[in-house]
Protein backbone atom coordinates (compact mmCIF):
# COMPACT_ATOMS: atom_id res chain seq x y z
CA UNK A 1 0.00 0.00 0.00
CA UNK A 2 2.83 2.20 1.02
CA UNK A 3 4.46 1.37 -2.05
CA UNK A 4 0.92 2.56 -4.73
CA UNK A 5 0.91 5.55 -2.32
CA UNK A 6 4.40 6.99 -3.30
CA UNK A 7 4.08 5.54 -6.90
CA UNK A 8 0.51 7.57 -7.18
CA UNK A 9 2.31 10.25 -5.73
CA UNK A 10 5.43 10.54 -7.93
CA UNK A 11 3.14 10.20 -11.14
CA UNK A 12 1.04 13.26 -9.98
CA UNK A 13 4.13 15.46 -8.96
CA UNK A 14 5.40 14.57 -12.72
CA UNK A 15 2.26 15.66 -14.65
CA UNK A 16 1.16 18.22 -12.20
CA UNK A 17 4.19 20.45 -12.29
CA UNK A 18 7.43 18.45 -10.77
CA UNK A 19 10.02 20.45 -13.11
CA UNK A 20 8.00 23.37 -13.73
CA UNK A 21 7.21 24.58 -10.01
CA UNK A 22 10.67 24.90 -7.91
CA UNK A 23 12.79 21.89 -9.46
CA UNK A 24 14.91 23.55 -12.28
CA UNK A 25 18.29 24.52 -10.70
CA UNK A 26 18.27 28.60 -10.23
CA UNK A 27 19.74 29.69 -13.52
CA UNK A 28 22.94 31.08 -11.96
CA UNK A 29 23.74 27.73 -10.71
CA UNK A 30 23.52 26.14 -13.85
CA UNK A 31 26.35 23.78 -14.44
CA UNK A 32 28.79 24.14 -17.04
CA UNK A 33 27.77 21.55 -19.64
CA UNK A 34 30.93 20.70 -20.84
CA UNK A 35 33.87 20.69 -18.09
CA UNK A 36 37.58 19.89 -18.19
CA UNK A 37 38.75 16.46 -16.83
CA UNK A 38 40.77 16.97 -13.96
CA UNK A 39 44.23 17.16 -13.64
CA UNK A 40 44.97 13.07 -13.38
CA UNK A 41 42.57 12.35 -16.53
CA UNK A 42 44.61 15.23 -18.63
CA UNK A 43 48.11 13.22 -18.17
CA UNK A 44 46.51 11.01 -20.45
CA UNK A 45 48.24 7.38 -19.24
CA UNK A 46 47.91 3.92 -17.90
CA UNK A 47 49.66 1.21 -16.84
CA UNK A 48 48.74 -1.34 -19.09
CA UNK A 49 49.25 -4.66 -16.87
CA UNK A 50 49.36 -6.71 -19.80
CA UNK A 51 52.10 -5.45 -20.93
CA UNK A 52 53.59 -4.13 -18.11
CA UNK A 53 54.12 -1.06 -19.48
CA UNK A 54 52.81 2.33 -19.56
CA UNK A 55 50.61 3.46 -22.17
CA UNK A 56 50.58 7.06 -23.17
CA UNK A 57 48.40 9.11 -25.98
CA UNK A 58 50.67 10.34 -28.63
CA UNK A 59 52.30 13.96 -28.45
CA UNK A 60 52.87 14.06 -32.28
CA UNK A 61 52.08 13.11 -36.07
CA UNK A 62 54.64 10.68 -36.09
CA UNK A 63 53.61 8.96 -32.78
CA UNK A 64 50.13 9.08 -34.22
CA UNK A 65 51.04 7.10 -37.32
CA UNK A 66 53.19 4.63 -35.00
CA UNK A 67 50.19 3.96 -33.29
CA UNK A 68 47.81 3.66 -36.53
CA UNK A 69 50.90 0.61 -37.99
CA UNK A 70 50.87 -0.77 -34.59
CA UNK A 71 47.07 -1.51 -35.16
CA UNK A 72 48.24 -3.57 -38.30
CA UNK A 73 51.50 -5.39 -37.62
CA UNK A 74 51.40 -5.50 -33.96
CA UNK A 75 50.41 -8.81 -31.57
CA UNK A 76 47.15 -8.74 -30.13
CA UNK A 77 48.40 -6.69 -26.73
CA UNK A 78 50.21 -4.38 -28.77
CA UNK A 79 47.23 -3.21 -30.59
CA UNK A 80 45.03 -2.98 -27.31
CA UNK A 81 47.78 -0.74 -26.61
CA UNK A 82 47.58 1.23 -29.92
CA UNK A 83 43.84 1.67 -30.04
CA UNK A 84 44.23 2.86 -25.85
CA UNK A 85 47.11 5.32 -26.64
CA UNK A 86 45.00 6.94 -29.65
CA UNK A 87 41.87 6.88 -27.49
CA UNK A 88 43.46 8.74 -24.74
CA UNK A 89 43.99 11.28 -27.53
CA UNK A 90 40.73 11.66 -28.28
CA UNK A 91 41.66 10.23 -32.47
CA UNK A 92 38.37 10.48 -34.15
CA UNK A 93 39.76 8.55 -36.83
CA UNK A 94 40.39 5.48 -34.94
CA UNK A 95 36.53 5.71 -33.95
CA UNK A 96 35.19 5.50 -37.07
CA UNK A 97 37.69 2.95 -38.68
CA UNK A 98 36.70 0.52 -35.78
CA UNK A 99 32.63 1.55 -36.40
CA UNK A 100 33.43 0.84 -40.23
CA UNK A 101 35.22 -2.30 -39.27
CA UNK A 102 32.54 -3.53 -37.48
CA UNK A 103 35.28 -4.09 -34.52
CA UNK A 104 33.45 -4.22 -30.98
CA UNK A 105 36.30 -5.35 -29.02
CA UNK A 106 38.51 -2.52 -30.45
CA UNK A 107 35.69 -0.32 -29.66
CA UNK A 108 34.99 -1.23 -25.94
CA UNK A 109 38.99 -0.42 -25.69
CA UNK A 110 38.90 2.59 -27.35
CA UNK A 111 35.64 4.23 -25.21
CA UNK A 112 36.93 2.47 -22.02
CA UNK A 113 40.03 5.20 -22.26
CA UNK A 114 38.76 7.55 -24.55
CA UNK A 115 39.23 11.43 -23.56
CA UNK A 116 38.22 14.60 -25.96
CA UNK A 117 41.57 15.74 -27.23
CA UNK A 118 40.85 19.48 -25.59
CA UNK A 119 40.52 17.67 -22.32
CA UNK A 120 36.37 17.83 -22.82
CA UNK A 121 34.57 15.84 -20.87
CA UNK A 122 31.77 15.86 -23.20
CA UNK A 123 32.40 13.19 -26.22
CA UNK A 124 33.26 14.88 -29.22
CA UNK A 125 29.73 16.01 -31.14
CA UNK A 126 30.91 13.33 -34.17
CA UNK A 127 31.17 10.28 -32.15
CA UNK A 128 28.03 11.28 -30.33
CA UNK A 129 26.22 12.07 -33.41
CA UNK A 130 27.67 8.49 -34.72
CA UNK A 131 26.19 6.59 -31.21
CA UNK A 132 22.93 8.56 -31.65
CA UNK A 133 22.73 6.51 -35.25
CA UNK A 134 23.94 2.99 -34.28
CA UNK A 135 23.10 2.80 -30.44
CA UNK A 136 20.89 -0.14 -31.16
CA UNK A 137 22.83 -2.35 -33.18
CA UNK A 138 23.71 -5.72 -31.68
CA UNK A 139 27.50 -5.19 -31.88
CA UNK A 140 28.34 -2.00 -30.55
CA UNK A 141 25.66 -1.45 -27.62
CA UNK A 142 27.61 -1.99 -24.81
CA UNK A 143 31.03 -0.84 -26.19
CA UNK A 144 29.17 2.56 -26.74
CA UNK A 145 28.05 2.50 -23.28
CA UNK A 146 31.33 2.36 -21.91
CA UNK A 147 32.05 5.51 -22.94
CA UNK A 148 29.74 6.97 -20.36
CA UNK A 149 31.51 5.67 -17.11
CA UNK A 150 34.16 8.59 -17.50
CA UNK A 151 32.68 11.00 -20.37
CA UNK A 152 29.38 12.74 -20.65
CA UNK A 153 27.22 13.59 -23.40
CA UNK A 154 25.52 16.89 -24.53
CA UNK A 155 22.64 16.64 -26.38
CA UNK A 156 19.04 15.93 -25.32
CA UNK A 157 18.64 13.54 -28.64
CA UNK A 158 21.31 11.08 -26.79
CA UNK A 159 18.83 10.78 -23.85
CA UNK A 160 15.52 10.12 -26.25
CA UNK A 161 18.14 7.69 -28.11
CA UNK A 162 18.23 5.63 -25.22
CA UNK A 163 14.95 6.13 -23.41
CA UNK A 164 12.34 4.12 -22.67
CA UNK A 165 13.68 0.49 -21.59
CA UNK A 166 12.67 -1.53 -18.67
CA UNK A 167 14.50 -4.12 -16.40
CA UNK A 168 15.07 -7.17 -18.00
CA UNK A 169 15.75 -10.16 -15.29
CA UNK A 170 17.50 -12.15 -18.03
CA UNK A 171 20.35 -9.19 -18.25
CA UNK A 172 19.99 -6.97 -15.44
CA UNK A 173 23.03 -5.70 -15.26
CA UNK A 174 22.49 -3.73 -18.94
CA UNK A 175 19.71 -1.93 -16.90
CA UNK A 176 22.00 -0.72 -14.43
CA UNK A 177 24.80 0.36 -17.82
CA UNK A 178 21.96 2.30 -19.27
CA UNK A 179 21.01 4.37 -16.11
CA UNK A 180 24.59 5.07 -15.75
CA UNK A 181 25.18 6.48 -19.32
CA UNK A 182 21.73 8.40 -18.88
CA UNK A 183 22.71 10.16 -15.82
CA UNK A 184 26.63 10.94 -17.00
CA UNK A 185 25.55 14.28 -18.55
CA UNK A 186 24.69 17.86 -17.08
CA UNK A 187 21.77 18.60 -19.28
CA UNK A 188 19.06 20.18 -17.60
CA UNK A 189 15.42 18.99 -17.66
CA UNK A 190 15.76 15.18 -17.33
CA UNK A 191 14.66 15.12 -13.94
CA UNK A 192 11.01 13.45 -14.95
CA UNK A 193 11.51 10.57 -16.60
CA UNK A 194 14.84 10.16 -14.50
CA UNK A 195 12.32 9.90 -11.56
CA UNK A 196 10.26 7.46 -13.65
CA UNK A 197 13.34 5.32 -13.90
CA UNK A 198 13.87 5.75 -9.63
CA UNK A 199 10.56 4.96 -9.15
CA UNK A 200 10.48 2.32 -11.26
CA UNK A 201 13.85 0.89 -9.41
CA UNK A 202 11.92 0.77 -5.95
CA UNK A 203 11.26 -2.63 -5.44
CA UNK A 204 14.08 -4.38 -4.00
CA UNK A 205 12.24 -8.25 -3.97
CA UNK A 206 14.93 -9.89 -5.14
CA UNK A 207 18.65 -10.82 -5.03
CA UNK A 208 18.84 -9.68 -8.27
CA UNK A 209 16.75 -6.32 -7.63
CA UNK A 210 18.70 -5.59 -4.40
CA UNK A 211 22.35 -6.32 -6.80
CA UNK A 212 21.77 -3.99 -9.14
CA UNK A 213 19.30 -0.84 -7.84
CA UNK A 214 21.65 0.72 -5.47
CA UNK A 215 24.07 1.23 -8.43
CA UNK A 216 20.75 2.85 -10.35
CA UNK A 217 19.61 5.27 -7.35
CA UNK A 218 22.74 6.28 -6.80
CA UNK A 219 23.75 7.05 -10.72
CA UNK A 220 19.94 9.38 -10.59
CA UNK A 221 21.06 10.55 -6.92
CA UNK A 222 24.44 12.11 -8.21
CA UNK A 223 22.25 13.47 -11.12
CA UNK A 224 19.63 15.11 -8.93
CA UNK A 225 22.27 16.44 -6.72
CA UNK A 226 24.40 18.19 -9.61
CA UNK A 227 21.11 19.78 -10.86
CA UNK A 228 20.13 20.75 -7.49
CA UNK A 229 16.47 18.81 -7.75
CA UNK A 230 15.13 18.70 -4.31
CA UNK A 231 13.53 15.20 -4.95
CA UNK A 232 13.70 14.72 -0.86
CA UNK A 233 10.62 12.47 -0.87
CA UNK A 234 13.13 10.06 -3.34
CA UNK A 235 15.85 9.93 -1.43
CA UNK A 236 13.55 8.90 1.30
CA UNK A 237 12.15 6.34 -0.27
CA UNK A 238 15.25 4.86 -1.37
CA UNK A 239 16.73 5.07 2.37
CA UNK A 240 13.06 2.99 3.22
CA UNK A 241 13.40 0.22 0.16
CA UNK A 242 17.51 -0.24 1.51
CA UNK A 243 17.51 -0.85 5.63
CA UNK A 244 20.37 -1.18 7.59
CA UNK A 245 18.59 -4.52 8.63
CA UNK A 246 19.80 -6.31 5.57
CA UNK A 247 21.66 -9.31 6.86
CA UNK A 248 23.57 -10.11 3.11
CA UNK A 249 26.90 -8.55 3.90
CA UNK A 250 26.88 -7.53 0.46
CA UNK A 251 23.48 -6.06 0.28
CA UNK A 252 24.47 -4.12 2.56
CA UNK A 253 27.55 -2.55 1.66
CA UNK A 254 25.53 -1.70 -1.57
CA UNK A 255 23.14 -0.14 0.41
CA UNK A 256 25.30 2.03 2.55
CA UNK A 257 27.23 3.88 -0.44
CA UNK A 258 23.51 4.45 -1.75
CA UNK A 259 23.28 6.41 1.80
CA UNK A 260 26.63 8.08 1.22
CA UNK A 261 25.55 8.99 -1.92
CA UNK A 262 22.43 10.65 -0.30
CA UNK A 263 24.65 12.33 2.43
CA UNK A 264 26.64 13.73 -0.26
CA UNK A 265 23.77 14.95 -2.27
CA UNK A 266 22.09 16.43 0.71
CA UNK A 267 25.07 18.94 1.18
CA UNK A 268 24.41 20.55 -2.54
CA UNK A 269 20.76 21.85 -1.15
CA UNK A 270 20.61 24.83 1.61
CA UNK A 271 17.03 23.95 2.80
CA UNK A 272 15.82 23.01 6.28
CA UNK A 273 14.08 19.20 4.68
CA UNK A 274 17.32 18.47 3.34
CA UNK A 275 19.01 18.65 6.64
CA UNK A 276 16.00 17.07 8.43
CA UNK A 277 17.14 14.15 6.31
CA UNK A 278 20.52 14.02 7.70
CA UNK A 279 18.46 14.27 11.62
CA UNK A 280 16.51 11.27 10.74
CA UNK A 281 19.18 8.84 9.39
CA UNK A 282 21.08 10.41 12.45
CA UNK A 283 17.87 9.41 14.90
CA UNK A 284 17.32 5.70 13.20
CA UNK A 285 21.54 5.41 13.55
CA UNK A 286 21.14 6.01 17.79
CA UNK A 287 18.89 3.41 17.69
CA UNK A 288 21.03 1.01 16.14
CA UNK A 289 23.59 -1.52 17.68
CA UNK A 290 27.11 -1.03 17.15
CA UNK A 291 28.58 -3.22 14.42
CA UNK A 292 30.84 -2.92 11.85
CA UNK A 293 29.00 -1.32 9.44
CA UNK A 294 27.98 1.44 12.01
CA UNK A 295 31.63 3.38 12.05
CA UNK A 296 31.84 3.84 8.51
CA UNK A 297 27.92 5.10 8.48
CA UNK A 298 28.53 7.49 11.35
CA UNK A 299 31.11 8.89 9.77
CA UNK A 300 30.13 9.66 6.38
CA UNK A 301 26.94 11.12 8.09
CA UNK A 302 29.66 13.12 10.46
CA UNK A 303 31.34 14.06 7.68
CA UNK A 304 28.78 15.20 5.43
CA UNK A 305 26.72 17.03 8.00
CA UNK A 306 28.93 19.47 9.00
CA UNK A 307 29.22 20.14 5.23
CA UNK A 308 25.46 21.27 4.95
CA UNK A 309 24.96 25.35 5.10
CA UNK A 310 22.92 24.83 7.84
CA UNK A 311 25.23 22.84 10.59
CA UNK A 312 25.93 26.07 12.32
CA UNK A 313 22.37 27.34 12.53
CA UNK A 314 20.69 23.67 13.77
CA UNK A 315 23.99 22.60 15.53
CA UNK A 316 22.29 22.45 18.92
CA UNK A 317 19.57 20.07 17.80
CA UNK A 318 22.33 17.20 16.88
CA UNK A 319 23.06 17.18 20.38
CA UNK A 320 19.97 15.17 21.97
CA UNK A 321 20.90 12.45 19.35
CA UNK A 322 24.36 12.21 19.74
CA UNK A 323 23.52 11.61 23.77
CA UNK A 324 21.42 8.81 22.35
CA UNK A 325 24.25 7.22 20.37
CA UNK A 326 26.50 7.71 23.72
CA UNK A 327 24.12 5.44 25.26
CA UNK A 328 25.92 2.11 25.39
CA UNK A 329 25.89 -0.92 27.14
CA UNK A 330 29.32 -0.62 28.49
CA UNK A 331 32.54 1.78 28.15
CA UNK A 332 36.25 1.38 29.51
CA UNK A 333 36.64 1.14 33.10
CA UNK A 334 33.65 -0.37 33.58
CA UNK A 335 32.46 -3.76 34.79
CA UNK A 336 31.48 -5.64 31.31
CA UNK A 337 34.11 -3.83 29.17
CA UNK A 338 36.48 -6.01 27.16
CA UNK A 339 39.27 -5.18 24.83
CA UNK A 340 38.67 -5.61 20.87
CA UNK A 341 40.50 -8.70 21.10
CA UNK A 342 38.26 -10.47 23.55
CA UNK A 343 34.92 -9.31 21.27
CA UNK A 344 35.79 -10.09 17.73
CA UNK A 345 32.63 -9.40 16.14
CA UNK A 346 30.66 -7.77 19.18
CA UNK A 347 29.52 -4.15 19.77
CA UNK A 348 32.18 -3.21 22.37
CA UNK A 349 34.92 -3.80 19.15
CA UNK A 350 33.30 -0.34 17.77
CA UNK A 351 33.04 1.44 21.04
CA UNK A 352 36.13 3.47 21.19
CA UNK A 353 36.07 4.61 17.19
CA UNK A 354 32.11 5.39 17.68
CA UNK A 355 33.01 7.53 20.48
CA UNK A 356 35.63 9.18 19.49
CA UNK A 357 34.05 10.43 16.08
CA UNK A 358 31.01 11.88 18.63
CA UNK A 359 33.45 13.67 20.60
CA UNK A 360 35.12 15.43 17.44
CA UNK A 361 31.85 15.77 16.21
CA UNK A 362 31.04 18.26 19.64
CA UNK A 363 34.03 20.11 19.41
CA UNK A 364 32.92 21.54 16.45
CA UNK A 365 29.43 21.82 17.83
CA UNK A 366 31.13 23.89 20.57
CA UNK A 367 28.24 25.20 22.54
CA UNK A 368 26.96 24.92 26.11
CA UNK A 369 25.42 21.79 25.30
CA UNK A 370 27.77 20.49 23.76
CA UNK A 371 30.81 21.16 26.76
CA UNK A 372 27.71 19.60 29.34
CA UNK A 373 27.47 16.19 27.02
CA UNK A 374 31.05 16.00 27.20
CA UNK A 375 31.48 16.67 30.43
CA UNK A 376 28.57 13.66 30.83
CA UNK A 377 31.03 11.27 29.09
CA UNK A 378 34.28 12.38 30.79
CA UNK A 379 32.26 11.76 34.52
CA UNK A 380 31.29 8.08 33.01
CA UNK A 381 34.75 7.34 32.07
CA UNK A 382 36.07 7.97 35.18
CA UNK A 383 34.09 6.45 37.29
CA UNK A 384 35.74 3.48 39.11
CA UNK A 385 38.65 4.69 36.93
CA UNK A 386 41.85 2.33 38.34
CA UNK A 387 44.73 3.65 37.01
CA UNK A 388 46.18 6.97 35.36
CA UNK A 389 43.31 7.11 32.43
CA UNK A 390 46.00 6.81 29.72
CA UNK A 391 43.65 5.92 26.78
CA UNK A 392 43.27 6.90 23.57
CA UNK A 393 39.84 7.38 24.38
CA UNK A 394 40.51 9.76 27.33
CA UNK A 395 43.28 11.58 25.51
CA UNK A 396 40.43 12.13 22.03
CA UNK A 397 37.80 13.74 25.23
CA UNK A 398 40.41 16.04 26.71
CA UNK A 399 41.29 16.99 22.74
CA UNK A 400 37.58 17.52 22.41
CA UNK A 401 37.11 19.60 25.90
CA UNK A 402 40.53 21.39 25.13
CA UNK A 403 38.95 22.35 21.41
CA UNK A 404 35.81 24.10 22.84
CA UNK A 405 36.52 27.73 22.58
CA UNK A 406 37.41 29.90 25.41
CA UNK A 407 33.75 31.95 25.08
CA UNK A 408 31.67 28.43 25.36
CA UNK A 409 30.87 28.01 28.81
CA UNK A 410 32.09 24.87 30.25
CA UNK A 411 30.76 23.87 34.46
CA UNK A 412 33.93 24.36 36.27
CA UNK A 413 32.87 23.26 39.39
CA UNK A 414 31.43 20.14 37.46
CA UNK A 415 35.03 19.59 36.45
CA UNK A 416 36.69 20.45 39.28
CA UNK A 417 34.51 17.52 40.93
CA UNK A 418 35.41 15.34 38.31
CA UNK A 419 39.28 15.83 38.04
CA UNK A 420 39.51 15.63 42.31
CA UNK A 421 38.26 11.98 42.19
CA UNK A 422 40.80 10.93 39.95
CA UNK A 423 43.59 8.64 41.58
CA UNK A 424 46.17 9.68 39.03
CA UNK A 425 48.19 13.46 39.35
CA UNK A 426 48.69 13.03 35.71
CA UNK A 427 44.93 12.66 34.78
CA UNK A 428 43.92 15.67 37.39
CA UNK A 429 46.58 17.84 35.46
CA UNK A 430 45.00 17.29 31.94
CA UNK A 431 41.73 18.09 33.04
CA UNK A 432 43.72 21.42 35.00
CA UNK A 433 44.80 22.21 31.55
CA UNK A 434 40.91 22.51 30.56
CA UNK A 435 39.93 24.72 33.36
CA UNK A 436 43.07 27.26 32.91
CA UNK A 437 41.30 28.20 29.15
CA UNK A 438 38.26 28.61 31.08
CA UNK A 439 38.75 31.33 33.78
CA UNK A 440 36.97 30.55 36.89
CA UNK A 441 37.94 30.84 40.87
CA UNK A 442 36.93 27.41 41.61
CA UNK A 443 39.22 26.11 38.87
CA UNK A 444 42.36 28.53 39.56
CA UNK A 445 42.16 27.09 43.36
CA UNK A 446 42.30 23.50 41.92
CA UNK A 447 45.20 24.04 39.89
CA UNK A 448 47.07 25.67 42.21
CA UNK A 449 46.24 22.74 44.45
CA UNK A 450 47.70 20.61 41.92
CA UNK A 451 50.92 22.82 42.16
CA UNK A 452 51.29 22.46 45.89
CA UNK A 453 50.95 18.67 45.72
CA UNK A 454 53.63 18.37 43.07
Amino acid sequence: MERFCFCFFLTLFILVGGPRHGWAANQDDLLEPCPQADKYRLQRSFYFSSLKEVVRAPHSPEEVKARFAELVSGEKWQRQAAIASLALAGNVELFQQLLAAGDSDGMTTYASNYLRQDGNLCIDPRIEKAIIHHFHEPLFFRAFLSFFHKNLYASRAFFETLTPFDFDADDPDQYGRLVKALCATRLAGLEGPLLAIGMAALPHDTPVQKRVMPGVHQNIIGYFARQKIPAFFYFRAVLAMEPRSEEVVYFQTSYGQTRFAIYQALTHYDDEDSFAIFLEQLAELSRQPWGPFYTQDLTQLFTHLKGHSLFAEKKDGVIPLLTQVLTSPSVPGQSGYKTPRETAGEPELYDQQIRKQVYSLLAEIDSEAAGGLLLDELARLTQGWADDGNTPLMASLHQALVALSVETFIDIGRLVGIAGGLPGQAQRLRLAGIMSRHPHPQGFRFVMGQFERS
